[in-house]
């Protein structure tokens, strides 16, 4: 994929769909652009600028109308109860879709006394992808698997986000979307680092500009996090504190796999964060990834690779 048919992309995405370059962002961070990085800086100020002219205002308070989880049972979604396979999940995006056409924001909402359960299962990443972190020694297969759970949230995070758009009542939904991509990304990140520092051969990859795409797509994840710190518009305190919470949770773990360019755009992002928005909770991230990027200012992947001999 080269430089101008991205480019292309991201305008048929602002033109077409106001919701696209949200999806773009954290799709392109998780799966990668090719060889030729996107423009993070630009495509989250993108966004802000769209929301700024079409986003509707957050409700206030945030009203709890969604569907209970028997009603969404009843209307064909799996038992959030059991273990979900492939075709449930399928299911259950089926069944999403049916309920989009109402103006009401009925989709399952976190932390719901009615829903609740229902948006926990659409959410957690699955068990098998963090035991795949921490034990495969096959490094393909920890691929397909965080291929493959990417590829599910975005598909319900596509379905949240025309929601958010049309009645603006599900922005803390989407903080945990971006969570749960960061989470991934710096999971792909430590399964690498594992392998290098003591798994077997053949190595992951080979060169060290394959282990800097990893590191691409990390600080992709990170920047699709920044927009829900700016735009008080499209998100809530309430939202704007879960993203600050769970950037700061993260921070001094993979800050040093951070490549400059993007410790540089982050650092100016914080920046107006912090000019912005007196939450104590966006305050102590400020703080929190100012140090952790101050003082991680080495990959600890990459000193692995290069211990391994990958050039």
């Amino acid at each position: 994929m080269d430089t101008p048919w991205i480019t292309l992309f991201e305008r048929i995405c602002v033109c077409a769909n106001r919701c696209g370059l949200a999806v773009l962002v954290a799709m392109l961070s998780l799966v990668g652009c090719g060889p030729e990085r996107m423009d993070y800086a630009k495509a989250v100020d993108d966004m802000l600028r769209i929301n700024a002219k079409h986003q509707p205002a957050l409700p206030e308070p945030r009203r709890d109308e969604s569907l209970t989880t028997s009603q969404w049972i009843d209307r064909g979604m799996p038992s959030p109860a059991r273990r979900w396979t492939g075709d449930e999940y399928r299911s259950a995006l089926r069944v999403l879709d049916q309920e989009l056409a109402s103006t009401a924001p009925l989709l399952p909402k976190l932390g719901s006394s009615r829903s609740g359960d229902v948006f926990a299962k659409i959410i957690a990443i699955r068990p098998e992808i963090t035991d795949a972190a921490s034990r495969t020694e096959n490094y393909a297969v920890l691929e397909a698997l965080l291929y493959g759970e990417v590829s599910r949230l975005l598909y319900f995070e596509q379905r949240y986000i025309a929601a958010h758009w049309k009645s603006g009542a599900y922005d803390i939904e989407l903080a945990e979307f971006g969570a749960a991509e960061l989470k991934l990304s710096a999971l792909r990140i430590e399964g690498a680092r594992r392998l290098y520092e003591s798994g077997p051969t053949p190595l992951p990859h080979r060169r060290l500009s394959d282990l800097n795409e990893l590191r691409d797509r990390l600080g992709g994840a990170v920047m699709a996090s920044i927009p829900s710190l700016l735009d008080q518009r499209a998100f809530g305190s309430s939202a704007r504190r879960r993203v600050a919470r769970s950037l700061s949770e993260g921070f001094p773990s993979f800050a040093g796999d951070l490549l400059p360019e993007h410790r540089a755009q982050i650092d100016a992002f914080l920046a107006r964060a912090e000019t912005g928005d007196a939450d104590p909770e966006v305050r102590r991230l400020v703080t929190v990834a100012r140090q952790a990027l101050a003082k991680g200012t080495t990959s600890r992947l990459q000193q692995a690779a290069l211990a391994r001999g990958l050039k």
